[in-house]
């Protein structure tokens, strides 16, 4: 299938990681797939969703090892991708590709948790909010980069999570604990401090640990596991899709993970933060007048509280519990801030129809 898939010329090409990201390509693939676009879809999930949505204009391709020599050698009009650092690692560019259009996968900012230059080999990006455009074009201005094509897209899973919501049955006082992955963030320093400030609770709580967590940290996941097991309503949560966690939990604890506003702006309702440092994979982030939206709007959509009280998070939640309505108008003042509306997602879609004109 994968020398097809090099000496095939496709119109359109998805590339996931894993099944996980087929949710963000969801809109994009179901939109071109009803048009009998000619389409590549590659995985490195044997198990992904997408092999069942396979028909006579849709092929899916398995590729994890052969990836890099196959990836170089791809014929198509259009490439798109969640993946950032393109043409920097392993992953390099076609010149058999007219387009590589990169799709986010999270609202957090471009300039503080990617790498620097993570977006630099990318012909268009299809924005989430106007903060994209903002920093993007600063990005280009800072190091002389050739204009991008930026188009205005929004985040179409939110729109998914928001029908799903009324689907999914919600546990009063469930609290989702949702960590981001880096070495200073909630999994490495204070989750057990939080784990037994929530077992003096009557909260039931999932922990949902990154799967990077669970594959480098394999004694730290042990030992999160053997404490989860002393409480009988904590529990940890490795289903791949998040979601059902996420709409049936009345609570979110995060650290620095963009999840904080998919929980915030779906949901309508606070979160609990623990003020973990920045996790920072670009060192020129203080050069960038634009402050990243993660650090911007912690207070707007949630209460914070120091990792050296991350035990008293079951105290957080009870008083954010008697302020809901100081949050409702600041969270939707966000949305505003960092989201294009709903109307902008078929921009998307035209852009890649006119490239294949």
């Amino acid at each position: 299938m994968v020398q097809k898939m090099i000496s095939t010329r496709y119109q359109v090409v998805f590339y996931a990681e894993n099944a996980y990201y087929f949710q963000y390509f969801c809109h994009l693939f179901t939109n071109l797939q009803e048009r009998k676009i000619k389409i590549c879809y590659i995985t490195s999930d044997a198990n992904d969703p997408v092999f069942a949505l396979r028909n006579e204009n849709t092929d899916v391709v398995f590729s994890k090892s052969t990836l890099a020599f196959a990836f170089s050698r791809i014929q198509a009009e259009v490439v798109i991708m969640t993946m950032p650092d393109l043409d920097r690692f392993i992953i390099k560019k076609s010149k058999q590709v007219k387009k590589y259009i990169y799709v986010f996968h999270a609202m957090v900012s471009t300039h503080q948790q990617y790498r620097s230059h993570a977006f630099d080999h990318y012909d268009a990006i299809l924005m989430a909010g106007p903060h994209h455009q903002r920093e993007l074009r600063e990005a280009e201005e800072m190091y002389k980069l050739p204009s991008r094509d930026l188009i205005p897209y929004g985040y179409p899973l939110l729109d998914d999570l928001s029908e799903r919501l009324f689907a999914v049955q919600r546990m009063e006082g469930q609290v989702l604990i949702a960590p981001s992955w880096y070495e200073e963030g909630i999994l490495q320093t204070c989750i057990h401090e939080i784990v037994e400030g929530l077992s003096q609770t009557s909260h039931k709580v999932f922990i949902r640990p990154h799967p990077e967590f669970i594959k480098r940290n394999k004694t730290s996941f042990k030992k999160l596991l053997a404490k989860t097991r002393e409480h009988s309503g904590i529990q940890i949560d490795t289903n791949p899709s998040l979601w059902n966690s996420l709409l049936s939990s009345d609570w979110l604890v995060t650290d620095r993970s963009g999840i904080a506003f998919e929980f915030a702006f779906v949901k309508k309702r606070p979160v609990v933060f623990i003020d973990t440092p920045p996790k920072i994979q670009n060192p020129e982030v203080d050069r960038f007048s634009n402050q990243p939206v993660e650090n911007l709007f912690r207070d707007q959509l949630g209460f914070r509280l120091p990792p050296s009280s991350a035990s008293e998070v079951g105290t957080a939640i009870h008083q954010l519990a008697f302020s809901m309505e100081k949050y409702s108008d600041s969270i939707e003042q966000v949305r505003k801030e960092v989201l294009y509306p709903s109307s902008n997602n078929n921009n998307a879609v035209d852009y890649i129809l006119k490239q294949l004109e």
